[in-house]
C-alpha cells in the first residue's frame, strides 16, 4: 500500500471510530458545552449527525475506497455504511428528546427524524442487531495480514449482536432486568470497539 494510502487508512480509522463513541461525546457536549447557548437544540442535533453518520461515513468510503486495491473482500464494508446510516436514524429518534429519562435527565433536543418516520422497536431493535453484524463483516473486510488487528472489534461486534438479540427477545417478554444488562453488555463493547479504533488507526 502506498504511503497516501495509509494514511488516509488510517485517518478513516479515526474517522470511523467516532461513531461508536457518538453517544458519549454527545453526553459531553449536551452536558457541559450546549446548555446555556442559544438553538442548543439545533447543536446537539447537528453534532450528532455530524459524529455519528457524517464524518465516519466518509471515513468508510475513503476506507473502501484503499480496500478495493488490496482486498477482495473490500465490499464488506459496504454493510456497515448503511448501518451507521440506521443507527444514526435509531439515535436521533431515541435520544433526541426535551427533558426525558430515556436522554439521561438531559436536555437533547427536538428529533429531526420523527418528522418523516417512526421506528417501532422491533424495527429499532433489528436495526441495532443489523450495525453489530455489520460491524463484523467491515473488520473481515481487510486482507489477510491486517486481519488479526481487527479481531478484538470483531469478536465484540458479535457480542454486542447477541446482547442486542437477547434484549431485542426478553423485551418481547417483559423481562426488564435482563434487557437492562443486555443492553448495557451491548453500550460498553460498542465503547470499547470506538476506543480499539482509535488506538490502531496510528498504526493500522
Amino acid at each position: 500500500m502506498k504511503q497516501e494510502s495509509i494514511r488516509q487508512t488510517r485517518v478513516s480509522l479515526f474517522l470511523i471510530s467516532l461513531t461508536f463513541l457518538a453517544m458519549w461525546i454527545e453526553f459531553v457536549i449536551c452536558k457541559y458545552i450546549t446548555p446555556n447557548m442559544p438553538y442548543r437544540e439545533l447543536i446537539n442535533l447537528l453534532t450528532l449527525y455530524l459524529f455519528s453518520l457524517v464524518l465516519p461515513a466518509i471515513g468508510i468510503l475513503v476506507f473502501i475506497k484503499n480496500m478495493r486495491r488490496i482486498s477482495p473482500r473490500w465490499y464488506w464494508g459496504v454493510p456497515f455504511l448503511v448501518g451507521i446510516i440506521l443507527n444514526t436514524f435509531v439515535r436521533d429518534l431515541t435520544f433526541m428528546v426535551p427533558f426525558s429519562p430515556n436522554a439521561v435527565n438531559l436536555f437533547y433536543g427536538q428529533p429531526f427524524l420523527s418528522n418523516f418516520v417512526t421506528f417501532d422497536s422491533t424495527t429499532i431493535s433489528i436495526i441495532t442487531i443489523f450495525f453489530s453484524v455489520a460491524v463484523a463483516l467491515f473488520c473481515l473486510s481487510v486482507p489477510e495480514e491486517k486481519r488479526k488487528k481487527l479481531m478484538l472489534p470483531f469478536a465484540l461486534s458479535l457480542i454486542a449482536a447477541f446482547s442486542n438479540m437477547i434484549h431485542f427477545i426478553v423485551g418481547l417478554m417483559g423481562e426488564s432486568t435482563v434487557a437492562y444488562y443486555s443492553f448495557f453488555v451491548s453500550s460498553i463493547a460498542v465503547f470499547i470497539v470506538g476506543l480499539f479504533f482509535m488506538v490502531i488507526a496510528d498504526t493500522f
